[in-house]
């Protein structure tokens, strides 16, 4: 009987708990350059608890390796938000050394106390997360989960692509293009040492083919060079999700992307060659899609573009690295976005701007937002104002999170809401997310009963006034619990 008791309770907390182990993409930024590699983050619950590792971390940094250790928040309260978990935290951990028997010491163990701030999200099979660790006196951001933002972001990574010429990683130009007439397209993109940050660029310039203005372009997906003139469609760029062609370092042509961002951000410096009134202008576009093929220029009405984004009026900056936001503009197709087609080019013209145009690109970005536009409780508004972040509501009734309701600044931008009573009043608190997690809102809602005071009228004789403690007074304070007593007997507990 000892031994099936004993099965039973080990057999209720195993039930009580499970684990997960998540494995993506890992980006580490360091005083704004990144790195990117594969890492496993385990997630565990326990009696409504969690537990997040992220093992054998490590910290690349001025083209070396650091091994750091096992990174462990522990005890951490959940937030809901449809199918989405949060997971907020702030804590001061000890790293513990890692297992990975490459790497023989580790430099966690010797750290002391770091302070580490959490943001996590579980929806579905995915986890997405924003560390930030303060540790040896340097800040370190680290995201995890793909789907977010572009690969190589900041063009610090290159791979040879075709003979000694090289494209950045997750990048591409005339070097992997296909077509009948790729020979005759030329060189069109380097690696430059001027960077916005970091150690590199990506430079793109434009060329003289038989008297005619190539523009330099570069794209996420592939290039094509097929027609005899510059504005035939047939040279293009463009992606196929069902071409299984790699590039030079095993990457598709394309850029999975699976989150709706709000605006694009590059850092760019331009230059024209030759100035060309008529046509002065480089140019950033983008498309997110459904994952089906996509060309532009366009050789038809593509209906598969879930938001686009572009900007056709780059002027020369003056040698001056200069940051382009560009927001997206949503098509109004709701289809689950998967791919993110970019281009860059010396300019907005096909043909046009001269032989010697230059643009160099750094940093990108995918922006998300996260902010409240209005919040109701109950079908009723709350006076809200962007930048107040406290209101006094009256409500009547029993008040749950489901009669608040949260309009969202953020295509990919959620919200969770958890009510509190205490001593007759309830408080509210909405925090607003972005899918990024790097970006948050929260609002607080202290929410009084409306009923007694819709019920008895205060300025009347025959109504008595007492606060909590049974003492009659002549007013009502704001924020304060109150007894309304009429002359016949009937009572109402009101806040004011």
């Amino acid at each position: 009987m000892k031994k099936v008791f004993t099965l039973l309770v080990f057999l209720m907390g195993t039930l009580a708990t499970w684990a997960t182990d998540y494995t993506d993409t890992l980006i580490v930024k360091v005083n704004q350059v990144s790195s990117s590699q594969k890492a496993t983050i385990s997630v565990e619950e326990k009696d409504g608890l969690y537990t997040l590792t992220l093992k054998n971390f490590i910290l690349e940094t001025g083209g070396s390796q650091m091994p750091v250790g096992n990174i462990q928040l522990t005890q951490l309260t959940p937030e809901t938000s449809g199918d989405n978990i949060v997971l907020n935290a702030h804590q001061d951990i000890r790293i513990t050394s890692g297992d990975d028997p490459a790497n023989a010491t580790w430099m966690g163990p010797m750290l002391g106390t770091v302070p580490v701030n959490l943001k996590a999200r579980l929806t579905g099979d995915k986890l997405f997360t924003a560390i930030g660790i303060e540790m040896a006196g340097l800040s370190i951001s680290v995201t995890f989960g793909s789907g977010m933002q572009l690969n190589n972001p900041g063009f610090e990574y290159w791979h040879t692509s075709s003979g000694t010429y090289q494209e950045p990683n997750g990048w591409h130009s005339f070097e992997s293009a296909i077509g009948s007439l790729v020979s005759f397209a030329g060189h069109h993109i380097a690696i430059s040492n001027d960077a916005h940050s970091g150690s590199h660029s990506a430079c793109i310039f434009s060329s003289s083919v038989f008297g005619i203005t190539a523009n330099g372009t570069m794209t996420t997906g592939r290039m094509s060079a097929d027609g005899y003139t510059a504005t035939d469609t047939k040279n293009n760029a463009h992606i196929d999700p069902s071409d299984t062609d790699k590039d030079g370092n095993g990457d598709p042509f394309y850029a999975t992307i699976t989150n709706r961002p709000d605006s694009m951000v590059v850092y760019l410096k331009f230059k024209q060659g030759t100035v060309n009134a008529e046509h002065p202008y480089a140019t950033v576009s983008a498309a997110l899609t459904d994952g089906t093929y996509y060309q532009e220029p366009q050789n038809m009405t593509y209906t598969n573009v879930i938001a686009s984004a572009q900007d056709k009026t780059i002027a020369t900056t003056n040698g001056e690295w200069k940051r382009i936001a560009i927001p997206f503009t949503y098509t109004g197709y709701e289809a689950a976005p998967k791919h993110l087609f970019v281009t860059i080019s010396t300019n907005a013209d096909p043909g046009q701007g001269s032989a010697k145009d230059t643009v160099w690109v750094d940093d990108i970005s995918l922006v998300y937002n996260a902010s409240a536009t209005n919040i109701t409780v109950a079908g009723k508004g709350i006076g809200f104002h962007p930048g107040t972040t406290t209101y006094q509501v009256d409500a009547a009734g029993t008040i749950t999170a489901d009669d608040i309701a949260v309009t969202l600044d953020g295509r990919g931008a959620f919200a969770t809401k958890t009510i509190s009573t205490k001593d007759g009043l309830t408080t509210a608190t909405v925090n607003v997310y972005s899918a990024d997690l790097l970006k948050t809102a929260s609002y607080t809602l202290q929410i009084s009963p409306a009923s007694g005071i819709q019920n008895i009228p205060v300025n009347s004789k025959n109504v008595r006034i007492y606060n909590v403690s049974g003492q009659q007074v002549k007013t009502m304070q704001h924020g304060q619990v109150y007894i309304l007593k009429e002359a016949q007997g009937h009572t109402e507990k009101v806040a004011k």
